[in-house]
């Protein structure tokens, strides 16, 4: 949903946002390092929440990439669906000493990405990655 919502701000076409959903979003780096982190300090079997801690509304998010990119889209928003997910991440922030990403920082660097690597290319970069990693 990143990946694509980021792809369409870049190329200044509209976003669709069905629905009044709100999630918590996880930098993949943070998932990478809180991993690493339970391999070091967990000798037994353990079950930790890694994400931000909070939910974020998907017209937020959208909101919030397509300042960014410094995008023209606009956003097409309807509240068909609703729903709502936060993690409680204590447990991993008093064990693993984890701390989340901020997801404006999360997103910058994801969109900084995307553009090294739509600018070194020169390909559409629906063909590098599938829709199904993001």
């Amino acid at each position: 949903m990143v990946y694509e919502t980021i792809q369409k701000a870049l190329e200044n076409v509209p976003i669709e946002v069905n629905g009044n959903i709100s999630t918590d979003f996880l930098f993949i780096d943070d998932a990478v390092n809180a991993a690493l982190e339970a391999y070091e300090k967990v000798s037994d079997f353990q079950i930790f929440n890694i994400g931000s801690g909070h939910a974020t509304t998907l017209k937020s998010l959208c909101s919030k990439l397509i300042e960014l990119t410094k995008s023209l889209s606009q956003i097409k928003y309807s509240t068909e669906i609703s729903g709502h997910l936060s993690l409680d991440v204590s447990k991993a922030r008093r064990i693993l000493e984890y701390e989340p990403t901020e997801l404006e920082d999360g997103l910058l660097s994801y969109i900084n990405y995307i553009k090294i690597i739509m600018f070194y290319t020169n390909l559409n970069i629906v063909n590098i990655f599938s829709k199904t990693h993001f």
